[in-house]
């Protein structure tokens, strides 16, 4: 073999490898069953630490504060 056809494989076998890869990744991605998990982390920037461990409740406005 040489060095050009193993080069030519490798970087064939990259790019489908790379592009299965990716339409995994897409695919988890979009999967509606995933909708709530990705809602939840994108809403933890702006969650206390009480609503984040639990303790407190989503309609809860005092934050466990008196």
């Amino acid at each position: 073999m040489t060095y050009e056809a193993l080069a030519s494989f490798a970087q064939t076998s990259g790019v489908v490898y790379f592009a299965a890869v990716f339409a995994g990744v897409c695919i988890y991605t979009f999967w509606p069953s995933n909708k709530a998990r990705f809602n939840k982390a994108a809403h933890m920037p702006l969650m206390s630490d009480d609503m984040l461990s639990g303790e407190a409740s989503i309609g809860d406005k005092t934050n466990g504060q008196a």
